[in-house]
C-alpha cells in the first residue's frame, strides 16, 4: 500500500521452506545477505478476497552486510522501539505488536568518537 511500511517478505516458492524464503526476501528487498533464520511466530491476516499466513522469521545479517546504495531510498534499519512512528500496513502492525512480546533482540548502544549508535543485536 502506498506510503505504508512493511517488513520484507516473499511468497513461498513450490517446495521452499520459510527459512529459505526469509533469506531470499532479505536479499531481494534490502540487498542484505542474511543468515541463521529462525521462526518466531505466525500472523494470520484476512482481506476482502483472500487470507494470508505470515511466518515471521528472525535472521542475522551476514558479517559486513550493509544496505546497498541503490536500495537505500527503499530500505532502512529501524530499531524496534522506533517502528511505531512509521505508518505500517495492517499486517505490519500485527507483526510489530507480536515482536514487542517475543523479539530475540535487545537494544545495544555503542559509543564511537563521541557519538552514540543504537542497534538491535540478537
Amino acid at each position: 500500500m502506498a506510503g505504508l511500511w512493511e517488513p520484507p517478505g516473499e511468497l513461498l516458492l513450490e517446495g521452499e521452506t520459510p527459512e529459505h524464503a526469509a533469506l531470499r526476501a532479505a536479499i531481494t528487498h534490502t540487498g542484505v545477505h542474511a543468515q541463521d533464520p529462525q521462526r518466531l511466530f505466525i500472523v494470520k491476516q484476512a482481506f476482502a478476497h483472500h487470507r494470508v499466513t505470515v511466518t515471521v522469521m528472525h535472521c542475522a545479517a551476514a558479517p559486513g552486510a550493509r544496505i546497498p546504495r541503490a536500495l537505500a531510498d527503499h530500505a532502512t534499519w529501524v530499531p524496534l522501539e522506533d517502528l511505531e512512528s512509521y505508518p505500517l500496513t495492517s499486517t505490519g502492525a500485527k507483526i510489530l505488536a507480536r515482536l514487542k512480546q517475543v523479539c530475540p533482540c535487545k537494544k545495544m548502544e555503542t559509543k564511537r568518537r563521541g557519538k552514540t549508535k543504537r542497534q538491535l543485536v540478537p
